[in-house]
């Protein structure tokens, strides 16, 4: 199963020149079920945030844009967890960031190895690959 960033999401919805078609043609294997997909619903909330601070969103289009991909991506949101928040105090003392400590934690929480991504601060993390698309 593969684990994607939020940084893909959002270059899907923003139409980003180099990653949007790329983005667009492995969701829609993941929709079609030809590939599994997970997140961390932590995602939803830097897509959220990304959206409205970054590229002045009004409020209804992220809205929006957050039910298009819970509603028709396939993608399986992850939980956050005591567990997996309690790793994170542990990776934010070894200086990575709240949400790529999150999404390290929850990587290890469920088993899962590599990570698509453009971040290439995962690089550095022991045990995890980062993909790109």
């Amino acid at each position: 199963m593969d684990y994607i960033d939020s940084n893909y999401l959002c270059y899907l919805l923003t139409k980003h020149k180099k990653y949007a078609d790329k983005v667009e043609a492995y969701l829609v294997q993941v929709a079609l079920g030809e590939k599994k997909c997970a997140a961390s619903v932590y995602a939803l909330t830097e897509l959220y945030i990304t959206l409205k601070r970054w590229f002045k969103w009004p409020e209804e289009r992220a809205m929006w844009a957050l039910d298009a991909i819970l509603q028709n991506s396939n993608i399986d949101f992850l939980p956050l967890t005591e567990e997996i928040m309690r790793k994170v105090v542990d990776l934010r003392k070894k200086g990575y960031s709240y949400g790529d400590s999150i999404h390290l934690a929850t990587l290890e929480a469920n088993g899962l190895t590599s990570i698509l991504s453009e971040d290439k601060d995962f690089d550095r993390y022991q045990g995890i690959e980062r993909e790109t698309l």
